[in-house]
């Protein structure tokens, strides 16, 4: 695109790399509860016009700027770690005053950090 000069053009939705995934918090926190109380059909339709798993796809909960506890959380646990409120607050606050997206490798960067500071 930048070598075109052409824009490119927005992912499709449904299909596209940005269905089903948030880092809103507020979003995330919602699709984050229904999940732990195991009601995966509330979580597929809380924000999403379409389910998820209809097209082969899940929820996506990531780390950005405008993520909350329960993104880190989720995060976290998905990854096998234990939440502590300690990391959580630190991922928090490097997420927050980030401008994209954290990556798992920037996530447990982050989690070695803040392991390696505590012993």
């Amino acid at each position: 695109a930048a070598a075109c000069g052409v824009p490119r053009p927005p992912p499709p939705p449904i299909v596209g790399t940005d269905a089903f995934r948030t880092t809103s918090g507020g979003h995330a926190a919602a699709v984050v509860k229904a999940l732990e109380m195991g009601d995966h059909w509330l979580a597929d339709r809380i924000y999403s016009a379409v389910p998820a798993p209809m097209v082969g796809r899940e929820q996506g909960i990531e780390i950005g700027p405008m993520s909350g506890a329960s993104n880190v959380r989720y995060a976290l646990k998905r990854l096998g770690l234990e939440p502590e409120e300690g990391l959580v607050r630190r991922i928090l606050s490097t997420a927050k005053s980030s401008d994209h997206i954290m990556s798992d490798e920037e996530l447990l960067r982050i989690v070695v950090e803040y392991l390696v500071k505590r012993e």
